[in-house]
C-alpha cells in the first residue's frame, strides 16, 4: 500500500540551486512538513529555477 501511494503522488519538482541558496531551500521544506499548505514553496522555487537562463535558484 506505501508502495502504490509513492507511485500515486505527485511528483517531486527537480532544480539545482547555488550553495548560498540552499539554505532557504532547507528551511521552506523544514516549515512545510510542519504545516501542509506551505507545500507550495518546494514548486515555488522550481519555478524561480526555470526562470533563471541557466536553470539554476539563487539566493534573492
Amino acid at each position: 500500500m506505501y508502495y502504490q501511494e509513492l507511485i500515486d503522488s505527485p511528483r517531486t519538482p527537480e532544480f539545482r540551486t547555488t550553495p548560498a541558496a540552499v539554505h532557504g531551500v532547507h528551511a521552506n521544506r523544514s516549515l512545510a512538513n510542519s504545516d501542509l499548505d506551505l507545500d507550495l514553496n518546494l514548486e515555488d522555487d522550481a519555478e524561480a529555477a526555470v526562470a533563471d537562463p541557466e536553470g539554476v535558484l539563487r539566493p534573492m
